[in-house]
């Protein structure tokens, strides 16, 4: 009842907003703009996509379920990080928590309804998963450098290999334009202070060169639920600092771009001695090379610096929160270098292309750790070393076999191996663990007709695999009362599946409905080992995971300003089995919700004011395998509003969870985390 109670509160305040549109768009005309201004950009170009198909194409053709968020959704989506700007995209499941509280190695974005780790994140098209964990640290990529989003939904490891089963999110950054110098201020709730400077310009007509300095720090608020806390409960603070710079060249036959990036975080999760550090430097560079009319050759390259360092703290009396000590310390460091190159062709109407590529990446790493079992006590040193590699050769086939019918058919060959593996500990025992390989092949048809002008059929069939990340092989996570264990023995994961849709592009209205079905084997899954006298689970293949739901998007614009876009998804994510735990068999995933739903009611005058308010509901979420601990349903409404008062100066408002929304968002580890209350941000944005 509570729901439909604030659902129409939220209608009521859309409709009451919608009646002064007519005034706001009359003051606007009479301000600046003529009687037949042009329609708004987004609804009127469709942005070119590279993610689905490893080449351009406009989103108006593409065979397969995607979605791009522009510059403009992200300048206006009322959020501060990366990961609450998705957290509204159909089809993806973000965690509850934010990143700016989330422990770093719960940062586990997912979609249509697979769980953790199965869904590729790239940065212009290279990796951003972490190379250990396969996390996602969304704070490297300040809202400031993006360009676009895009996300590609259902399988796609046929073209992009490893971690891409539920789909593909590829954050492209922005080029240099012309000399621009901006600047924002933001401070708000929680003592929240963020800066970021963007400095870009065009040396000639062909090359370009920018830099983004971001830094942000807040002092965050108490996740533990506040009928629990106690002496050793405090608010989670973080501080993050990016600094980008980039150079672009382009001519008609030859682009290209170099990237250079910088992170350092700092963060506690809410507990005394909970502290983690993250250092990460990372180089990136690609080319294009236009052959010919028809002929196109791609490559890129990049490499990896990273270091981790957690603290753990174990409570002294289990279950006391009022007084903890520190039980363990990991300190990781990482190495990843890769690479690809692909060649493209097109040939003629009916055999329209194909692409033919092959990519490269190696992975190393440490995790050196110390455990204390008691408060003073000496610790215990384990070591666990470990080397990946993953090579990938594939190849897509576009033929259009009759008129407004495309066939879209490709297949990739993946090599994994995980080598140099060893664990060492305390006082110089050494195991060296057997070596693993793998070949995967992986296909994908997909398929596309235009039925009408403003309606066509999608559909798609697909295989995908992911491989046992090194947290999953060589990383002991322990405490007092609760382990987390690796095994090195775990193998790769595999999955078929499926979707179709339709796909509407007519006048003011564009949107989707689709339809899909996956089934993953072989699923790697944390299972108890011991109840006594520490609870353990480690990682083993063993059972099957569903996922099959519906996903309806859309966008209408509603008058020249107004705009409004809606999305609903339900996702029936379940474990089919599992010989281990019979007794979770029929449970739902967990973290998956049955129903989420979102809304943005968007108003944007080029000269003036811009304003955005977002709803986003998320029902039927259980925190546990077992379906034992039900997460709170979500109802949850922010805001964005920004208003030029001076030239290139504008003063901006940012609200989240502007109804104080009260809901346990996680439960792990012996807390249940409440997701951020109320909290409201301001600040400046100039540009010179």
């Amino acid at each position: 009842m509570k729901n439909y109670v604030r659902l129409l509160l939220v209608v009521s305040l859309l409709t009451g907003i919608s009646l002064f549109s007519p005034i706001a768009s009359v003051h606007a005309q009479d301000k600046s703009v003529p009687p037949q201004a042009p329609q708004p950009e987004e609804l009127n170009v469709e942005p070119v996509v590279v993610t689905a198909t490893r080449t351009a194409r406009s989103l108006a053709d593409m065979p397969v379920s995607v979605s791009v968020v522009t510059r403009q959704d992200v300048k206006d989506a009322p959020a501060i990080g990366t990961d609450d700007i998705l957290r509204t995209v159909p089809g993806i499941n973000m965690p509850f928590l934010n990143s700016f509280t989330q422990h770093p190695t719960g940062n586990l974005a997912g979609m249509r309804g697979l769980g953790d780790l199965r869904t590729l994140v790239l940065v212009d098209g290279v990796p951003l998963n972490d190379p250990f964990f396969g996390t996602t640290q969304w704070n490297m990529v300040p809202k400031e450098t993006i360009e676009r989003v895009e996300v590609v939904r259902g399988g796609a490891s046929s073209l992009w290999g490893n971690f891409a089963m539920g789909g593909v999110i590829n954050i492209i950054t922005r080029n240099a334009g012309e000399r621009t110098v901006s600047q924002s201020l933001m401070g708000g709730s929680n003592g929240t202070f963020r800066t970021n400077t963007y400095v870009s310009n065009r040396i000639n007509d062909r090359f370009g060169i920018s830099a983004n300095v971001n830094y942000q720090q807040t002092d965050g608020y108490t996740p533990q639920q506040a009928d629990l806390r106690g002496a050793i409960d405090q608010n989670a603070g973080s501080s993050n600092a990016n600094v980008q710079f980039k150079t672009d060249y382009q001519s008609p036959d030859f682009k290209w771009f170099g990237r250079v990036n910088y992170y350092n975080s700092r963060q506690n999760i809410g507990r005394a001695l909970d502290d983690n550090r993250q250092n990460t430097v990372n180089f990136q560079s690609g080319a294009t090379w236009k052959l010919s009319e028809q002929e196109t050759l791609e490559a890129n390259a990049f490499y990896l610096q990273q270091q981790q360092e957690f603290n753990t703290a174990s409570f002294v009396t289990p279950g006391n929160r009022n007084s903890n000590f520190l039980s363990a310390f990991h300190q990781i460091p990482v190495t990843s270098i890769g690479g690809s190159s692909q060649y493209s062709r097109t040939i003629n109407e009916t055999f329209r292309s194909f692409q033919l590529g092959v990519d490269l990446r190696q992975i190393q790493a440490v995790d050196r750790s110390q455990r204390f079992s008691a408060p003073g006590a000496s610790p215990t040193t384990l070591n666990g070393h470990g080397s990946q590699l993953f090579a990938g050769a594939f190849g897509q086939v576009s033929i259009v076999p009759i008129p407004n019918l495309e066939l879209l058919g490709s297949l990739r060959l993946d090599y994994y191996q995980n080598y140099a593996s060893k664990q060492e500990s305390a006082p110089g025992t050494t195991t060296n663990l057997e070596n693993q390989e793998r070949l995967q092949l992986n296909p994908k048809l997909a398929l596309r007709y235009q039925i009408i002008e403003p309606l066509a059929f999608r559909a798609s069939v697909y295989r995908a695999f992911r491989a046992p990340t090194l947290d999953a092989l060589h990383y002991n996570f322990v405490t007092s009362n609760f382990a987390l264990l690796g095994n090195n023995q775990v193998a790769p994961e595999t999955m078929w599946g499926g979707d179709a849709g339709f796909d509407v592009y007519s006048g003011r209205f564009k949107g989707q409905a689709n339809v899909f079905w996956n089934e993953v084997n072989h699923a790697i899954t944390p299972i108890p080992t011991s109840f006594f006298p520490v609870f353990t689970l480690q990682y083993f293949n063993v059972g099957k995971l569903r996922s099959r739901g519906v996903e309806l998007l859309g966008e209408v614009e509603l008058t020249q300003y107004w705009s409004a876009i809606f999305g609903y998804t339900y996702t029936d994510s379940t474990i089919t089995d599992n010989p281990t735990d019979p007794t979770v068999v029929g449970k739902r995933s967990p973290n998956v919700p049955l129903h989420s739903q979102t809304a943005t009611l968007r108003y944007r005058d080029p000269e003036g004011l811009d304003f955005s308010l977002r709803m986003r509901a998320n029902e039927r979420i259980f925190a546990q395998p077992d379906n034992g601990t039900k997460l709170s349903n979500q109802f949850i409404l922010d805001l964005y509003g920004s208003y030029p008062i001076y030239k290139n100066v504008s003063m901006f408002v940012i609200g989240e969870n502007i109804l104080n929304d009260t809901y346990l968002a996680s439960n792990f580890g012996g807390t249940n985390w409440i997701g951020a209350p109320r909290q409201f941000f301001g600040g400046v944005n100039f540009t010179l």
